[in-house]
């Protein structure tokens, strides 16, 4: 415990942080975000979290920093489709038609094998296909493991609560293990 009254002052606009790319949202945060602390973003289901924070993820890549990133809800497979998507924006998405009508989207080979050059040795993702214990205790270790190793600066956890067990203690109810 300190004396707030012994805090020195610090000049904020000198700190490190990073952009989110998104000029309001950084205005609002005094430049963006600040390097060594928490970012919580909240929101109603499908109101666009996952995309805002992986939108944050590209923008950090784009400012040279390296990433980590765990999907508790998407497979490994099915976060790169969806974060290759947002990369590739709407004019690299082609699309086209089967039989029944169904639209297929896709990526072209070559702007493909431009994110995936983009990506390499910048963005790590948790394989959580491969966990048998404690999925919480392995992500911290991992997560731990992969800042030294790669020099991981930012850090996105979707959904954490996919890496919790919620069913071990049932006196207490879902929305009290969630806070």
């Amino acid at each position: 415990v300190i004396k707030l009254s012994e805090v020195k002052s610090v000049d904020i606009s000198k700190q490190p942080r990073l952009k989110t790319g998104f000029h309001d949202l950084d205005m609002l945060l005094a430049g963006g975000l600040f390097f060594g602390q928490v970012d919580i973003i909240a929101g109603k289901r499908g109101d666009g979290k996952s995309t805002l924070a992986s939108e944050i993820i590209a923008r950090a890549i784009d400012q040279g920093y390296n990433a980590f990133v765990y999907s508790g809800e998407l497979l490994a497979y099915q976060y790169k489709r969806w974060m290759d998507f947002q990369i590739a924006g709407p004019r690299n998405i082609v699309e086209n038609y089967s039989i029944d009508g169904i639209p297929n989207r896709f990526i072209t080979n070559s702007v493909q094998e431009e994110i995936n050059n983009w990506y390499d040795e910048k963005i790590y993702l948790y394989d959580n296909s491969i966990v048998d214990d404690n999925e919480q205790e392995d992500l911290l270790r991992t997560l731990t493991e992969a800042i030294m190793q790669y020099g991981i600066n930012v850090v996105l956890i979707d959904n954490l609560m996919t890496a919790i067990d919620l069913d071990n203690d049932r006196d207490q109810d879902k929305y009290n293990k969630q806070s």
